[in-house]
């Protein structure tokens, strides 16, 4: 019973911000049902079907307990970008991987969406810009990158609220 509140309280968490957010066009096809391509026990990268930030969001949350992933500690960077590396999908990720960090509460600071707290480590490559609003980790170099919102990118998920 108290990993079916745990769960309940993660979707509710999600449902709210998702209020929020900018609306999807109405051009835009349905959300693809989200399948890892590659998976460990903390991480879950989604190289199957390119989709926006927004998209990347829901399809992490629709997996019980997942969360577009953070990378609000560089050791939790680290594990990220060794969890690309080993994937054997580096070929594939020519592009950046989205996360969950934004700007989009505010243009001014840069959150991590997922867990709702402003960064504290950064790893841009370069400053970033007003122009962008949404943090891509390149899967090569580790750097993030401040993308348009509405590029089809892969993405990776994390595992926030476990079963017990």
């Amino acid at each position: 019973m108290k990993s079916l509140g745990i769960g309940i309280l993660c979707l509710l968490g999600t449902l709210a911000w998702a209020q929020d957010l900018e609306p999807i066009p109405d051009e835009e096809q349905p959300l693809p049902i989200f399948l890892p391509t590659y998976s460990s026990d903390d991480f879950a990268l989604s190289a199957a079907v390119k989709m926006n930030w927004f998209q990347a969001q829901a399809a992490c949350a629709s997996q019980q307990g997942y969360t577009l992933v953070s990378l609000d500690t560089q050791d939790k960077h680290n594990r990220v970008y060794l969890f690309l590396l080993q994937s054997g999908y580096l070929q594939l990720l020519t592009e950046p991987v989205w996360t969950s960090g934004s700007n989009l509460a505010s243009g001014s600071q840069w959150n991590w969406f997922s867990i709702g707290t402003s960064f504290k480590y950064r790893n841009f490559q370069s400053p970033p810009g007003s122009a962008y609003r949404c943090v891509g980790l390149n899967a090569v170099t580790g750097y993030w990158i401040a993308e348009d919102c509405y590029a089809q990118r892969y993405f990776v998920c994390e595992k926030r609220c476990t079963e017990e």
